[in-house]
């Protein structure tokens, strides 16, 4: 196909591998004989096994998607071993700039996960990489160091799992504001809210990762894939999806939804909405429960720069990246 979503043979083996051994062996020996049994059919220039030039940059995008299919399957076919859809969108922002100490071109790349979806007998993780993903989250402080963005917040999203007897996995928001002129690709899957992770056993959905970009002179783009130049005082918005829930709502243990309200995990609306009487009845579309969106809180003390943040932020760049409050004799009393 056109684009880089072609899988090569290798990531889509590695895709149904990895869902067979995860649902039937998880806790066997990782070794040869694990494929032996298994047969696989790549038709040749196919999505799943392109032929020479074909672009495979976002072969990772497929190869989740695979994944989360096959667990999908094997949940209809054995119940006993169903877990809820999981965030597979790797919501991803990569931008060109100057390096603040040195002024040098450099890239940076920053690779979100979100909810993983919930089984028979356990909630979601929060905020992972999912399957077969091994991407950490960049730290702030690395970015701010190194990189011309600035992450104003990185948080879990209350209300972003989807419900069940077992909640799904929390979302990752994420908040970054450019502090330089940089050439921005961002993207991410399952930003409709057909696709997002669904649930099982009468399970909720979870909420449609987001990407917004929000220039300095107040105007909004929604966006899912895109390649632009953004300015300093631009901020790009991130909300990756949440897991996919499992079983019926109203089942929840009570102690379980006290420890999400406790936690900031779950709202007062949402519990009473989802855990309350009546409230557990998972009679409804997965598409339509997947169709709540968390609304963005104000980025509280992420203002853009101002004039002075600017000046020392000038400083710092030619002394090296330190405040004129780490240099020697600099702010001593």
């Amino acid at each position: 196909m056109r684009g880089g979503m072609n899988a090569p043979r290798a990531a889509t083996m590695s895709a149904v591998l990895f869902a067979v051994k995860a649902i039937f062996d998880p806790d066997g020996a990782q070794n040869g004989g694990c494929a032996r049994p298994i047969r696989i059919t790549l038709p040749e220039g196919s999505l799943v096994n392109p032929r020479y030039p074909a672009a495979v940059s976002l072969r990772h995008l497929t190869a989740q998607r695979i994944t989360d299919t096959l667990v999908a399957a094997f949940a209809d076919l054995y119940p006993e071993t169903a877990v809820a859809g999981s965030f597979v969108g790797f919501s991803s922002m990569a931008a060109e700039g100057r390096h603040p100490r040195t002024g040098m071109p450099t890239v940076i790349q920053d690779d979100l996960g979100g909810g993983l979806g919930a089984s028979a007998d356990t909630d979601g993780l929060d905020a992972v990489d999912t399957y077969l993903g091994n991407v950490g989250i960049l730290p702030a402080e690395i970015c701010e160091t190194q990189y011309p963005v600035r992450i104003l917040r990185t948080e879990l999203v209350a209300d972003s799992a989807g419900r069940g007897r077992w909640r799904g996995g929390l979302a990752i928001h994420r908040a970054y504001e450019f502090t330089d002129t940089c050439d921005l690709v961002a993207y991410s899957e399952q930003t409709d809210p057909r696709y997002a992770p669904w649930g099982t056993h009468g399970g909720h959905a979870g909420t449609p990762a987001r990407l917004v970009l929000h220039r300095r002179d107040g105007s909004e783009e929604r966006i899912t894939k895109t390649r632009v130049t953004v300015e300093r005082g631009d901020r790009l918005l991130v909300w990756t999806g949440g897991g996919g829930g499992h079983g019926d709502p109203g089942e929840r243990d009570p102690k379980a939804i006290e420890r999400d309200l406790r936690e900031g995990k779950m709202s007062a609306a949402a519990a009473a909405a989802h855990h309350g009487p009546g409230g557990g009845s998972g009679e409804r579309d997965q598409h339509e429960r997947s169709s709540h969106e968390p609304d963005p809180q104000p980025l509280v003390g992420s203002e853009p720069l101002t004039e002075e943040e600017e000046a020392g932020t000038d400083r710092r760049r030619r002394a090296g990246g330190r405040s004129e409050a780490d240099q020697p004799g600099v702010g001593d009393p």
